[in-house]
């Protein structure tokens, strides 16, 4: 990792040296302008590759994921959709996976910025799902965890149920990424390091009214568990806030779905904290 200082104030971690290397290491030369595209949760090829292609990509992803649990999440949602298709690689995947690399190809000196912007910053929780976007219908979690402006914890992962609504896949989301804020919040208070409590940005306006009210708001939100309305004591005591966002706003975007490039740029800016 490299830790530039050289703005007052402020840090950037990158791993540069590590991305040169892979290049290296793929023989790449192409770049790419986003790190998926579209068709990232298709896959149409039946045919398994060979057991050699197979190790090969498996360590290709594995590299893939050191670095984009570092300092670059700006990929994790094309690297976990790749984590989940270990043993069972497709030609498509392999392309997919040279499209990870061309897209770091042209940004190899991003990384994670960090720079202090108040005395008392928030812990501002980004929550977003994708409903239904993967291939057995689980919709896709994105979590973005920051204090004040500089991202700590960012997540992308497959739900573990199947959820009947875009306002349940948000739910569970949002559930999620609170005992992720839990955590870095009493971290934080062991080490005596002031903030300004919980904020939960949310782009879904059921979703938000379903935990104010602790009521189904539809037919379609009547079944949900009641194990996710421990948010609704939490808003109640309020330990947490939880605050609309709109869509083109929500960071966590960024890790639910293939997006067009001028979305794309403008999240992973905020994701990465880059001016």
């Amino acid at each position: 990792m490299k830790f530039d200082y050289s703005v007052k104030g402020t840090v950037k971690i990158s791993m540069e040296n590590y991305i040169n290397k892979l290049m290296l290491c793929y023989n790449i030369d192409k770049t790419s302008s986003s790190p998926c595209s579209n068709s990232l949760f298709e896959d149409n090829d039946t045919t398994i590759l060979s057991q050699e292609k197979q190790e090969f990509l498996h360590s290709g992803v594995a590299k893939l994921l050191y670095l984009s649990t570092r300092v670059r999440p700006d990929i994790a949602l094309p690297v976990n959709y790749l984590c989940s298709r270990v043993n069972k690689f497709t030609h498509e995947d392999d392309i997919k996976f040279y499209k990870i690399l061309h897209y770091l190809n042209g940004s190899k000196s991003d990384g994670l910025t960090f720079k202090r912007d108040t005395d008392n910053p928030s812990i501002n929780v980004y929550a977003d799902a994708s409903y239904g976007i993967n291939e057995d219908r689980k919709s896709q979690t994105g979590i973005i965890v920051k204090v004040g402006n500089c991202t700590i914890i960012s997540k992308s992962v497959k739900q573990s149920i199947v959820t009947k609504s875009s306002t349940e896949a948000e739910l569970v989301a949002c559930s999620e990424s609170v005992s992720i804020a839990y955590s870095l919040k009493s971290l934080m208070d062991e080490l005596n390091i002031q903030h300004n409590g919980i904020k939960i940005f949310q782009d879904n306006q059921s979703t938000i009214k379903l935990v104010n009210n602790n009521r189904a708001t539809s037919q379609r939100t009547k079944h949900i568990d009641i194990r996710y309305f421990f948010l609704r004591d939490r808003v109640k005591k309020t330990d947490i806030k939880i605050i609309f966002t709109p869509t083109t706003e929500m960071i966590a975007d960024v890790l639910t779905k293939p997006l067009s490039i001028y979305q794309f740029k403008k999240l992973k800016q905020l994701l990465l904290n880059n001016d």
